[in-house]
Parts: structure tokens; C-alpha cells; sequence
């Protein structure tokens, strides 16, 4: 499959500018490799190309080339034998089945204002939408404009949940604010390399796999390293916080085992929370709310407004960790058989 881009005079130049971390050029060609699946890219190139701008092309196409490894051909435009389809190497797409046209740099920022927005409309939860992504989507269009990995932004996410985790089991004096402060940064930063991802379209499996993994290291970590801050009035407390939360882990892969679901588990979660979202009724509501009370966002920025308050807040905490740990018992059962009942195909 070859993906075909028609280039001017006036277009390549258009084409040299940046967008986030990479030129026009290069995320048009990392858009036909990655999202079109395509092979190999053709740029055809119109009849007033001179001979310098053709130069000036040839050296961008071998550099875009080597850096993006991609098969890149540059062919003079023939309006006898024309592609069926072609694309103005000018017309952006960030998003699948949309378009923009970038004609000055102020097409650029209207663009990424654009992006912006479709990045926020698209979470749902309160404090996901209202409070983190105000945060990350600034921070990401820096972070990718120096073109940032966005596994090292997980990586350096997760170090801040370690530090926090270090602070609160072996720092007990601490003020309460300091780790859940840093843990407040991992959430924020959460969203950073799904976004610069988005942006400079460097996503990968790895990556996604990555970033799973990171969330449940880190709500494990804030569970487990507030031990020392339970004892000893919130000892029992931690400890029924800590059981539920195992059983949790344990009881979604068991009940898909025994209730042969085959549809797989982090598909169960979505399709599960996108109904609960659908739903329009007065329950229906509740339950959704009962939801985002319980979802990472939301839980790890309600820990930080209570760490505020100090070592007073500290029941007010524990008692909210056994909420959270009990809900997601709850949601893992429910979505289970909920899917169940569904009979998706796999």
C-alpha cells in the first residue's frame, strides 16, 4: 500500500514548519506509516518546482528518510497518469476521519488549539478533564516539542511514585502533602505520554503496555506505603484496604476463567465504563458517579486535597482507601458479569 502526497512550491514551505516536535513533512509521513499502514510514500511534486526547491526537497526527503525509516519516492506530477487519490502534503490529519489545512503559522496555532480541545472532549471524569488534562496538555506540547520520549515520561512518573512511597513508609514524620503532592505529579504526568504521543505520533505497544502497568504499581505504592501512617489507630483499617484490594486483583481473572469470557481484560473495563456513561437514567447517574469517585484521576487528587489538612485527615484518608478498595471489588464482579450477560464477540 502506498500513500500519495502532492507537493508545490508554496506547500513544501509549508511543510518545513513544525508542528509540536516534528515538521508537516515528517508527520505526514509517520501518519501514512503508522495509521495508513502504508508501505512506501510518494511525493508527487507539481511542474513549477524548480530545480533548487526540488534539491531542497530531495536532501528533507533522505533526512526524513533515515530518521523515520521510511521508503520515500519524489516523482514530477503527470496529469495523464494521476493517483486516484492524493493528499496536499499541507492537509493535516490528527485525528482519524478529520482534516486541517495548514496554510500560514497561524493555521498552526488554530491547529493546535484544535488538538487541544479534541484532547480534552474526549476523557470523561470531573477531575480528568477539568483539573489534570489543564495541566498535561501544556506541559505535553512542551515536552514534545523537544521531542521527549513519552516511555521516559512513564519511567520519570513512576519515580515519582517511589520517591512518595519512600517518604510516606520511611519518613513518617513528613508532612502528609509532600508524597501525596508527588503522587498528585504521577497523575498529571499520566496523561503527558499518551498525549505527547498523540502529538508526535511516537506511540508504541510497549509503551501502552508500560503505562498500565505504571498505574497499578501506583496504586499499589500508595496503598501499601501508607502502613506506617495507619498504626497503630488505622491498622485494621489499612489491612481490610489491602485484603480487598488483592481480592480485586485476584477476582477479575478468575471469574473470566470459571465464566469462560473470553473477551479480554482491558477491553472488559472499557466496554463496562462506556455503558455506565451511556446510561441516562436516574440510577444510571448515580452509578456513574459512584464511578468516577473511584476512578485514578479522581481518587489520587482527592488523597492530595485531604493530605492539606495535615496528620488530621489521616482517618478521613484510610476510611476513603477502604471505600476505594471495596468499590473496585464491586466494579471488577459487576463488569464480569455484566460483559457476561452481553455476550460480546471476541
Amino acid at each position: 500500500m502506498m500513500t500519495h502526497f502532492l507537493i508545490s512550491p508554496q506547500t513544501f514551505e509549508i511543510g518545513l514548519l513544525r508542528l509540536f516536535g516534528l515538521t508537516i513533512i515528517e508527520q505526514q509521513v509517520l501518519w501514512a506509516i503508522k495509521m495508513d499502514r502504508a508501505q512506501s510514500v510518494i511525493f508527487y511534486i507539481t511542474e513549477d518546482m524548480n530545480d533548487d526547491l526540488l534539491h531542497k526537497l530531495s536532501q528533507t526527503v533522505t533526512h526524513i528518510s533515515h530518521k523515520l525509516n521510511a521508503k520515500i519516492l519524489i516523482e514530477r506530477l503527470n496529469t495523464l497518469v494521476f493517483p486516484e487519490k492524493y493528499i496536499p502534503i499541507n492537509v493535516i490529519r490528527l485525528t482519524t476521519g478529520s482534516s486541517f489545512p495548514v496554510n500560514s503559522t497561524c493555521d498552526i496555532k488554530i491547529l493546535k488549539k484544535t488538538f487541544n480541545e479534541l484532547l480534552r472532549r474526549n476523557v470523561k471524569g470531573l477531575i480528568a478533564k477539568n483539573v489534570n488534562k489543564r495541566l498535561s496538555i501544556p506541559l505535553s506540547q512542551f515536552l514534545a516539542y523537544f521531542n521527549v520520549a513519552p516511555n521516559l515520561i512513564s519511567y520519570f512518573a513512576l519515580g515519582l511514585s517511589f520517591i512518595a512511597s519512600y517518604l510516606l513508609f520511611f519518613s513518617p514524620n513528613t508532612l502528609p502533602i509532600y508524597p501525596y503532592l508527588l503522587f498528585q505529579l504521577n497523575s498529571v504526568l499520566d496523561g503527558c505520554d499518551g498525549e505527547v504521543a498523540k502529538m508526535n505520533l511516537s506511540f508504541s505497544e510497549y509503551g501502552k503496555k508500560l503505562d498500565i502497568f505504571s498505574d497499578y504499581i501506583t496504586t499499589g505504592l500508595i496503598f501499601l506505603a501508607s502502613y506506617t501512617r495507619s498504626i497503630p489507630d488505622h491498622s485494621l483499617t489499612w489491612l481490610a484496604s489491602i485484603i480487598f484490594l488483592l481480592l480485586t486483583t485476584i477476582a477479575l481473572p478468575t471469574l473470566k476463567y470459571f465464566l469462560k469470557v473470553k473477551t479480554p481484560i482491558q477491553d472488559i473495563e472499557g466496554v463496562y465504563h462506556e455503558a455506565i456513561y451511556a446510561a441516562d437514567t436516574f440510577f444510571g447517574k448515580i452509578k456513574k458517579l459512584y464511578l468516577e469517585s473511584t476512578k485514578r484521576d479522581f481518587y489520587i487528587f482527592a488523597l492530595f486535597a485531604l493530605s492539606l489538612f495535615g496528620n488530621k485527615s489521616i482517618s478521613a484518608m484510610y476510611y476513603y482507601m477502604l471505600f476505594l478498595s471495596l468499590s473496585w471489588l464491586y466494579f471488577a464482579l459487576d463488569s464480569i458479569i455484566y460483559i457476561r450477560n452481553k455476550k460480546l464477540p471476541t
